[in-house]
């Protein structure tokens, strides 16, 4: 099981399904080539990590602090023959160098908090520059509001679910162009806009940003330096 939501291709679905067929739209929004290198900040337990690099083809360098998820996603990658493709550094995502040609990040944004949004901008920046791509797949509200205390205490120490605005701003001081949004809360309850069943995804490849649809194999190539949101990225 991943930490973040599930996709039903099917009404008859199955979790498992569910959740590899979220993974596999994360990977198809990214327009994923093989021999591409990919930089994942927040990876857990390696879900997504082992998936880009087993289906296809990519190296990832995935960035986690949690010790105990990173033993268990090294010895499913050591497993499963993966592990020259994919390395988990035990590490925070301010601290990712290189250079790569897509960003991910999946269910970390609402932890970074409101005060750190500038710097996971320039963390973006830094690895993709003015040609790479990404996706920020995160829980989103419809305007941006305090959490309340019991929240902030139990659920998001330090954390701050943004307002898609927020997270656009994140993106246009580095030029960054938003190149789809989805949001999964609404798709899923059939027009509910309740500000806690949001969530938004962006992408970056090519100066765009990006987010998740339904079909994305229906999405252009966003190109050099643009992103997408569900949020998915692209410089």
């Amino acid at each position: 099981m991943v930490y973040t939501c599930a996709y039903f291709p099917q009404e008859n679905a199955g979790l498992e399904e569910a959740q590899r067929a979220k993974l596999d739209l994360v990977c198809r929004k990214l327009w994923l080539r093989p021999g591409e290198k990919i930089v994942e900040a927040g990876c857990g337990w390696g879900a997504l990590t082992l998936h880009m690099a087993r289906h296809y083809g990519v190296h990832v360098k995935a960035f986690n602090i949690s010790r105990e998820q990173l033993a268990f996603a090294r010895e499913r990658a050591k497993r499963e023959g993966l592990d020259g493709q994919v390395e988990f550094i035990e590490d925070d995502y301010r601290n990712v160098r290189g250079q790569f040609d897509a960003f991910v990040s999946v269910g970390m944004l609402e932890h970074v908090g409101k005060s750190h949004h500038a710097d996971l901008g320039h963390v973006i920046q830094r690895a993709i520059g003015n040609t790479g791509r990404g996706l920020l797949h995160f829980i989103g509200r419809n305007r941006p509001t305090p959490l309340s205390p019991w929240i902030r205490k139990r659920i998001f120490p330090g954390g701050y679910p943004p307002a898609l605005r927020e997270v656009v701003d994140i993106l246009g001081p580095h030029d960054y162009s938003v190149l789809d949004v989805e949001n999964r809360a609404l798709r899923a309850c059939g027009g509910c806009t309740s500000p806690d069943r949001s969530s938004a995804s962006v992408w970056a490849p090519c100066n765009c940003f990006k987010s998740c649809s339904p079909d994305a194999n229906a999405l252009p190539c966003p190109g050099r330096g643009a992103i997408s949101t569900t949020a998915t990225i692209n410089p």
